[in-house]
């Protein structure tokens, strides 16, 4: 009888977890609308673009109604939206009004499903861009440069997205995704499978020559490799468990390092390009392209203000803000930089809280980045550590209405019953978002299902052998198509058609190597 009661538990258990209202279907729907228009390389400006914002927020309107808020949240919510109309109106910046739809319409939606639709939308949009670009199918972005740590002059190209280190970028969001949902346990998977990500960012550099793309690339890919299997190693001879709430794996220290990570980028990009002066000012500023020199006339040059501003005409066009940190301070303001800040680091402290190894290899690369890259609070819409963000808030709000508003524990700042009837007052606009459906049934799933299924098998302990012979045609091909046109190139390759053509030999090895692992995967 206790069996037979059991299983049925466990069935419906089964069946819940299969299930999605129609709340989160519709955020899940505007999730893809707005990440899959930047994933498919559109920007601000094109007419395309411009159309999913605007579908993008009627999706999160109608989210929002579909979803039962008390008059705490609606408040919370009012001031955050405010907050990002407030200072798109000061700078025209759109990007932290957008992130607040992300953050603050992710109330009751799972964040495994919100990142498997960003995996799928990613997973397809990149290598098809990426292939239709280096066979010419479509043209992209590219201009003479140097190689960087390439010999020679060559050709930067963006590979359908609006910039170089963009499509880098790109790159590294789909390879967290990828990790994140598939989250390799096995010591081999995780390696091999880090292994294959960095050829194909090296791939990625000879084309892009992004820097800084590959530097946060190798970070990542380090630190998730050390965060999970050194770190699961110190769990098993300490026989610590892998609940949630249970931090003690580790250590103060590692705990102390995350939690600086954030605050020491903000100290960075604000204060170093004010207080180093000098002979260490001109070295750094060289390793950082000019990124010191430009942050050091913006902070120079520009008012620190609440809400944001406009910027004056800078002497060219060269002159940017390429750090998220000094992005959120100088162009869009103190108050939400204050505001992010917060929100960040209670996110960290969260993910710290909950042992959490492949968010926190995350946080620690995305912050590598965002010292040369603005992409935390602009219209990018790439930074996952928002979604980790709206984790938090929701969690965070829960906790706050506990305490403040409902008084269920004992606190000196317990409201009075009046206000708290009031802030606890909830309102259901529309309370179809109730409804659920099998998400099993749905197309979508399937797809998600498939595409996890296919990245698992291919870097499974197993699959050894397919990235083995992955290789060893990419080697081949490569060897014949460069070979055969050895003429092409005088010595060194240093020259642009040379490393074109270099370029060349190289994309039909690669893609010839991975056609045939999806060949023999498949069977």
């Amino acid at each position: 009888m206790e069996i037979r009661v059991w299983i049925e538990a466990r069935l419906v258990n089964k069946m819940r977890t299969r299930k999605v209202n129609l709340a989160e279907m519709i955020y899940l729907l505007y999730f893809a609308v707005m990440f899959g228009a930047r994933a498919a390389g559109l920007y601000e400006g094109m007419l395309l673009y411009n159309i999913t914002l605007v579908i993008g927020m009627l999706l999160f309107v109608t989210k929002v109604a579909m979803t039962e808020h008390t008059v705490f949240e609606y408040i919370v919510m009012a001031l955050l939206l405010g907050m990002g109309v407030l200072v798109y109106k000061n700078t025209g910046e759109k990007g932290l009004l957008l992130y607040m739809t992300m953050v603050l319409g992710m109330k009751g939606v799972s964040l495994q499903r919100i990142e498997k639709v960003g995996l799928t939308i990613l997973g397809v949009c990149f290598p098809v861009l990426v292939f239709l670009s280096v066979t010419g199918i479509i043209s992209d972005i590219a201009y003479p440069a140097d190689g960087r740590l390439l010999p020679g002059q060559m050709l930067r190209r963006s590979l359908g997205y609006p910039y170089f280190n963009t499509m880098f970028t790109t790159y590294v969001v789909l390879v967290v995704l990828i990790m994140l949902v598939c989250g390799y346990q096995e010591k081999k998977q995780l390696i091999l499978s880090s292994i294959f990500f960095f050829v194909v960012g090296v791939y990625l550099y000879i084309y892009s020559c992004s820097n800084t793309g590959i530097i946060v690339l190798t970070v990542f890919l380090m630190m998730n490799i050390v965060m999970q299997v050194i770190g699961a190693n110190s769990q098993r001879e300490n026989g610590i468990s892998d609940s949630k709430d249970n931090y003690s794996s580790l250590s103060r220290i590692a705990r102390i390092l995350f939690m600086s990570v954030y605050p020491l980028g903000m100290v960075i990009s604000i204060l170093c390009p004010l207080l180093i002066g000098g002979e260490n000012f001109e070295i750094l500023d060289k390793l950082l392209h000019n990124r010191f020199n430009y942050a050091n006339y913006y902070l120079t040059h520009e008012p620190v203000t609440l809400l944001g501003t406009r910027f004056a005409q800078a002497p060219n066009d060269n002159y940017l803000i390429d750090s998220s940190f000094l992005y959120s301070f100088l162009q869009i303001g103190v108050v939400p930089c204050i505001v992010l800040t917060t929100l960040m680091m209670a996110t960290i402290w969260k993910l710290i809280k909950e042992d959490r190894r492949i968010e926190l290899a995350v946080v620690v690369s995305f912050c590598v980045l965002g010292l040369s890259d603005p992409f935390f609070y602009n219209l990018s819409y790439k930074n996952i550590m928002m979604l980790f963000a709206g984790e938090t808030l929701w969690v965070w709000l829960a906790e706050i209405e506990d305490t403040l508003i409902k008084g269920t524990e004992p606190s000196k700042f317990s409201l009075n019953k009046q206000v708290v009837k009031a802030l606890s007052t909830k309102f259901f606009l529309l309370k179809s978002g109730r409804k659920e459906y099998y998400y099993t049934n749905c197309h979508m799933y399937k797809s998600l299902a498939a595409i996890g299924n296919f990245l698992k098998s291919v870097f499974a302990t197993k699959g050894i052998r397919k990235f083995v012979i992955m290789i060893g045609v990419s080697i081949i091909i490569f060897a014949f198509a460069y070979y055969s046109g050895r003429d092409n190139v005088e010595g060194i390759v240093d020259t642009i058609p040379e490393w074109e053509f270099f370029r060349s030999a190289m994309s039909r090895g690669l893609w010839s190597g991975i056609t045939v692992m999806l060949i023999v995967n498949s069977r």
